[in-house]
This record gives structure tokens, C-alpha cells and sequence, in this order.
């Protein structure tokens, strides 16, 4: 099993100790040294805030799990009634099969009711805990009308915006799990006898359950909760650059997930967290701070801070505050 980071900011191997010469504005150059110690001003609130939604997104995936298999319990109950009281006739199967679909549309609607619940509450909490920071180096308050704005457009994007490098957006992806619930169900409507109790196993498998009968695949709630953890991670990164926006703040910390794996620095998210963005070295110069020791692993400016790498990545941002100055302009 692969080893935790201990926290934040832990080292990386393949970065720290890297010389980089960069031509300052006088006209010299400057061999920088790469360092991967922990900053002194790292935002604890803000890793807290992030171990929170983690959490948060555990019982969000609970909750959809829960409504796959209440939704399928009651279409069950219906389908055994039925078979005890003899071969299902053709209006039997009907009525079965609108249930189905009306079950499927109910878990449809919970799944995106949990998933813009999440996204307002992780993104409210991640701003609340940049702005208390930031207040902290003399900035003003996060108004009411900035955090509803925020707020707005980081469930709009989690819901209608396709995600990079697709054409799907969150219903659209919804929309396809939903044609593969329905077809989880057929197996049910049309089994009978002993075939029943059979069926309905599969279906749990294809819906919720672990594989045990022979079927495999990812279910769709598996499906279904790596959609709610990508988009989630999306809004908030995508608020924590609307925040940086508003505070005038240029640059930001690649930081990995407080339960991030150790993967001895070759992962795509590692590999982000112990680089340096274009640009940076330059910005650093202009802000006089290149002399100064500080870990600039992960740092970017945020005209060019990367996308999420793969689903499912819950990393977060970090704003780069040093005293009251938050970039050249």
C-alpha cells in the first residue's frame, strides 16, 4: 500500500536541490535553488477546509448509494408482489417499467440536489477559509454579493459545463448513467420464477453493490461518485481563481489532497505540486523576492495554473501571499 504524505507541503523526490538560472530585469543572472521545506505561512485553515469536504464528499457518495438501492428496494418489493401472485401479464410489465423509470428520474434529481448541495457548501467553506487568511495579510472582506457570485458560477459550471477536453457536461454524464440504470432494471421486469431473486443481485451489482455474482464492471454508483468528486474539485478550483481574481493575488500553490498517496513523486499531481510555472521566476524578480528562502514547488502564475489532470482529483490551490504583497499589480 502506498504511504500518505504526513501533511502538506511533505517532500517529493526529483526537485528539491534543482539549480535554475533565470536572467533578471538589471541585466544579471541568478542561479535559483529549488526548495521543497515547508512554508512558514502555509494556511492550516485552508488544508482543514479541504480535509472537510473530503469528508463531506464521503457521506454525499453514501447518500447516492443509499438512493440507488431504496430506489431499486421498493421497484423489488413490487416485482416479487407480482410474481407471488402468478405470471406477470402485459400490463404488469407496464406498470413496472414506468416505476423503473420513475425510479431512475428520482435518483436522477437526488444525485444532482447532492451535487450542487456539495459544491456550495465546499466552495463557501474553501472562500471562507481563503478570506480569513487573507485578511490576515490586511486584505478586505469577501462581501455577501462576491461570495453568491462565486457561488453561482461554481454550480453552473458543475452542472452545465462540459468538462475540459469533453463535450459532456455533468447532466449530460447523468443522463447516460440513467440509460444504464434503466437498462439494469430490464433484467428484473422480465425474469421470472426462480430467475427473480437472481436478477435482482445483478441489478444491485450494476447499481451499487460489490460484485459478487458473476458481473463485473464498475457500478454506476461508482460512476456516479467520481462525477461528484471531479466536479466538485472543479468548482472550487475554479473559485479559488475567481477569489484570486478579486484579491489581485497573481500567483498560487499547487497543493495535493490531504490524503493523497505517495507515489515517490512520479504521478501527474505530484509531479505538478514539486514543479515551478513559466513565468514565475520573473514575477518573483519583479517582486524583489528572488534573494528570499521560500519553497516555490507548485507555484504558478495564475494566467497559467494547470487544469485538473484526471477525474477524480481532489487537489486544491494555495494563494502566494508574502507580508501584504500579493503580485506586481
Amino acid at each position: 500500500m502506498a504511504k500518505r504524505h504526513p501533511k502538506i507541503g511533505a517532500r517529493l523526490k526529483g526537485t528539491s536541490g534543482d539549480k535554475l538560472p533565470i536572467a533578471l530585469s538589471d541585466g544579471t543572472t541568478h542561479t535559483l535553488t529549488l526548495s521543497l521545506r515547508d512554508r512558514p505561512d502555509v494556511s492550516s485553515g485552508l488544508s482543514e477546509a479541504r480535509r472537510i469536504t473530503l469528508v463531506g464528499v464521503q457521506g454525499q457518495e453514501a447518500s447516492i448509494r443509499a438512493g440507488f438501492r431504496e430506489g431499486l428496494h421498493d421497484f423489488a418489493e413490487r416485482k416479487l408482489r407480482m410474481e407471488r401472485r402468478g405470471d406477470p401479464s402485459a400490463r404488469d410489465i407496464s406498470v413496472l417499467r414506468a416505476a423503473a423509470d420513475a425510479s431512475v428520474r428520482k435518483s436522477v434529481r437526488t444525485i444532482l440536489g447532492v451535487i450542487e448541495d456539495g459544491v456550495r457548501a465546499s466552495v463557501r467553506r474553501e472562500v471562507k477559509a481563503h478570506d480569513a487568511w487573507m485578511r490576515g495579510k490586511g486584505a478586505d472582506k469577501v462581501s455577501d454579493p462576491v461570495m453568491e457570485t462565486i457561488l453561482k458560477e461554481a454550480v453552473h459550471t458543475a452542472i452545465n459545463v462540459p468538462f475540459p477536453g469533453t463535450k459532456e457536461s455533468t447532466r449530460d454524464r447523468l443522463a447516460r448513467e440513467a440509460y444504464r440504470a434503466r437498462k439494469s432494471y430490464d433484467g428484473v421486469i422480465v425474469a421470472t420464477g426462480d430467475d427473480v431473486r437472481p436478477a435482482l443481485q445483478i441489478a444491485r451489482e450494476k447499481l451499487y453493490a460489490s460484485p459478487s455474482s458473476g458481473f463485473s464492471g464498475g457500478n454506476i454508483s461508482k460512476s456516479v461518485q467520481r462525477i461528484n468528486r471531479t466536479e466538485q474539485s472543479r468548482a472550487l478550483s475554479g473559485a479559488a481563481a475567481s477569489l484570486a481574481a478579486h484579491f489581485g493575488v497573481k500567483m498560487g500553490y499547487w497543493r495535493l489532497n490531504p490524503s493523497h498517496p505517495n507515489y515517490g513523486g512520479g504521478e501527474v499531481c505530484e509531479k505538478i505540486a514539486a514543479g515551478v510555472g513559466p513565468g514565475v521566476l520573473e514575477e518573483l524578480d519583479a517582486l524583489g523576492l528572488l534573494q528570499t528562502e521560500m519553497s516555490i514547488a507548485g507555484l504558478y502564475l495564475y494566467s497559467a495554473f494547470p487544469e485538473l489532470p484526471h477525474p477524480n482529483c481532489m487537489c486544491y490551490q494555495e494563494f502566494f501571499v508574502v507580508g501584504q504583497r500579493f503580485g506586481t499589480g
